[in-house]
């Protein structure tokens, strides 16, 4: 079995707050990180370099408390106990800044991404976030570095199917993991009914790439979606499938081409499209989306 690694972020940046004499381009040196990483970092929710060090050693102080990264290691451990990495793991823990409404708020203080690298960035608000959200999150990266690896899966190619699919499967994989429903907005967003409503328009987009794939997995106005909406379609085509596939394991769903579950989403009844669809969820913030086109959450 191949290891995990919790990067030591936090302890660079407690030792970093404590020098008499500090700079951005300083911290960036001792953690390893190129100013383009960073501004990807922020772009999630990561505090910024001009963050005042009395903030930065709050937040810290917070995480300490919370005893975040023990809580962290011990729930991969837990995971990789019954499914083994597969490709080496990075995990890098890092304080959410506190002015980012959009972390705090609509991600319950926890923002996440998975590199096509094999390295899981996890950005924590410590005042708003609460155990259950971390352990939830974790289960679901996990899951994107587990499917990512196995089916080597190219970022540059990756389509919105892909993209749906592979949400869709973190989600059902942190619920298998937690033994609960998953504590996220977006698996509460559409019934099966909204789905079936939705998939004649989504089925012609399934092969777009890149920002043209992002409008349908995040949401946009324009096209009257709300936010999430590609993750909950995603979600409810899980769903649909592991109701009529219950013994199937999940090293097989793991391991399962996209098109794959395309077998009962494209039995969705072809009702057309409403639009639009009213008191699906919060209109999203598009500068903020932007910023975030990503590899999940």
């Amino acid at each position: 079995m191949h290891p995990f690694v919790i990067y030591p972020t936090l302890s660079i940046l407690e030792d970093w707050c404590h020098k008499t004499y500090k700079t951005p381009s300083s911290l960036l040196q001792a953690l390893n990180v190129s100013t383009l990483q960073w501004e990807e970092l922020t772009a999630f929710g990561c505090v910024s370099l001009d963050t005042d060090g009395d903030t930065l050693q709050s937040l810290l102080d917070a995480l300490n408390t919370l005893r975040i990264q023990d809580f962290v290691t011990a729930r991969l451990h837990h995971i990789t106990r019954q499914y083994p990495l597969i490709h080496p793991l990075t995990i890098k823990l890092w304080p959410m800044d506190p002015g980012d409404e959009f972390g705090r708020d609509k991600l319950q203080g926890v923002s996440a991404f998975t590199t096509y690298q094999g390295e899981i960035s996890l950005v924590i608000y410590p005042q708003s976030c609460s155990l259950p959200i971390v352990e939830s999150t974790i289960a679901h990266e996990y899951h994107h570095h587990w499917r990512i690896h196995a089916l080597t899966l190219s970022e540059a190619h990756e389509t919105l199917l892909e993209r749906m699919i592979l949400e869709g499967l973190a989600d059902h994989f942190a619920e298998h993991v937690l033994s609960k429903p998953a504590p996220v907005p977006w698996t509460r967003l559409l019934t099966l009914q909204d789905a079936e409503n939705l998939w004649p328009l989504y089925r012609q987009h399934l092969f777009v790439q890149g920002k043209d794939a992002s409008q349908w997995l995040f949401g946009s106005p324009e096209l009257h979606l709300p936010l999430w909406t590609g993750y909950a379609l995603g979600y409810q085509i899980i769903e649909s499938y592991r109701q009529k596939h219950p013994l199937i394991p999940w090293q097989r769903l793991t391991t399962q081409c996209a098109t794959a579950f395309l077998e009962l989403a494209n039995s969705f009844g072809d009702r057309g499209w409403s639009s639009p669809l009213v008191g699906l969820g919060p209109q999203i913030m598009q500068g903020r989306l932007n910023a975030r086109i990503i590899r999940g959450l």
